[in-house]
């Protein structure tokens, strides 16, 4: 199974603003959400799940606030301790409307 940072890496940023700009802005995206509540996360660890890179229900519960609040999706209740920052950045850019506010 390809992980994320392989992902990104062998996608690449593009000129045209293509997939690998996208995909970098979702793992850009879910770092700076995880950051805000103390879960320093790097890409390579995106593919584990919350619950093992220590993230609690409380911190989802703020995760999804914000997300909410900054990308106007609504994610509360889909997150889990099984869920994955990879499924949170695909689901956002499913979602998102990253030019909002």
């Amino acid at each position: 199974m390809e992980t994320v940072a392989r992902r990104v890496r062998r996608a690449g940023p593009s000129a045209e603003g293509g997939k690998g700009q996208v995909v970098a802005m979702n793992v850009e995206i879910v770092t700076q959400l995880m950051a805000a509540v103390g879960a320093d996360v790097t890409p390579e660890e995106f593919d584990q799940t919350f619950e093992s890179l220590n993230v609690d229900s409380l911190a989802l519960a703020e995760i999804s606030a914000r997300a909410e609040e900054r990308y106007g999706v609504v994610i509360e209740g889909k997150l889990t301790a099984e869920t994955t920052p990879a499924q949170l950045g695909a689901f956002l850019g499913e979602h998102a409307s990253v030019t909002k506010g």
